[in-house]
């Protein structure tokens, strides 16, 4: 456990500045967090963590671009859309990405579903969702 929280405080350091409230925020933010979701830092597994970080920030900067070019264009269909997650211990993880990524929105979780809100219902990508909870499934593996 000593190890994930240094890890994670490490990966935390080089996300901000080195400033003693960024430091302080760190250290407080990760003891919330290991206290309220010991269940999810328990299974972490950090190597497929160090895989799923990239992918997710290579998603959301395209889906920015995405959304960037449809405002300007005015090409927007907006609607809801509703995803079935297979795992259930990734659902509240998945629906947190899923409203981290431009464009979208997680609106309601019922059951194993997931409402989406997205800007474009003919570019929701299904595919690209369950790709991000089979990476988000080996995190917590």
């Amino acid at each position: 456990m000593i190890v994930r929280f240094l890890t994670l405080f490490i990966l935390w350091l080089f996300l901000t500045s080195l400033e003693p409230k960024s430091i302080i925020m760190g250290i407080v933010a990760l003891f919330l967090t290991f206290s309220l979701s010991g269940f999810y830092i328990r299974r972490l597994n950090l190597v497929n963590l160090a895989i799923f970080i990239p992918v997710f920030v290579k998603e959301a900067l395209i889906a920015g671009l995405d959304v960037f070019v449809r405002i300007i264009t005015g090409k927007v269909d907006p609607g809801f859309v509703k995803y079935r997650v297979r795992n259930k211990f990734a659902l509240k993880p998945l629906a947190v990405f899923i409203t981290l990524t431009p464009g979208t929105m997680s609106v309601k979780l019922q059951g194993q579903e997931i409402l989406i809100h997205t800007i474009n219902l003919k570019g929701i990508n299904k595919k690209s969702i369950r790709k991000m909870e089979i990476l988000f499934q080996r995190v917590l593996s």
